[in-house]
C-alpha cells in the first residue's frame, strides 16, 4: 500500500471540484490527473473507503454504469462530498 499516494489523494478531496453527486471513478479521474495513477489498482478502493470512515464522501443509494471503457458499463455507487471547500 502506498501511504504518501493515499495521504495525498485524501487531502486534496475536500478541494476537487467535484459535482454534488459523484462516483468514485469520477474521484479517481480527478486524483489521477493531480497526484498520478495508485501504484496497485486496489490502492483506488482503499482511499474510497478511507474517505467514507473519515467522513470526506458518503454512498448514496443509487448506483450508475461506470463510464471507462476499461470498466465495461459496470455499476459503481453514487456519492456526495461531506467537506466543502
Amino acid at each position: 500500500m502506498d501511504k504518501k499516494w493515499l495521504k495525498k489523494s485524501l487531502k486534496i478531496i475536500p478541494e476537487l471540484n467535484l459535482p454534488v453527486e459523484f462516483t468514485g471513478e469520477d474521484l479517481r479521474f480527478l486524483i489521477k490527473a493531480l497526484v498520478g495513477d495508485a501504484d496497485h489498482p486496489n490502492n483506488w478502493g482503499t482511499m474510497i473507503s478511507l474517505a467514507k470512515n473519515d467522513g470526506l464522501i458518503q454512498p448514496l443509494n443509487e448506483w450508475v454504469p461506470m463510464k471507462s471503457y476499461r470498466s465495461h458499463n459496470r455499476k459503481t455507487p453514487k456519492y456526495i462530498r461531506l467537506v466543502e471547500r
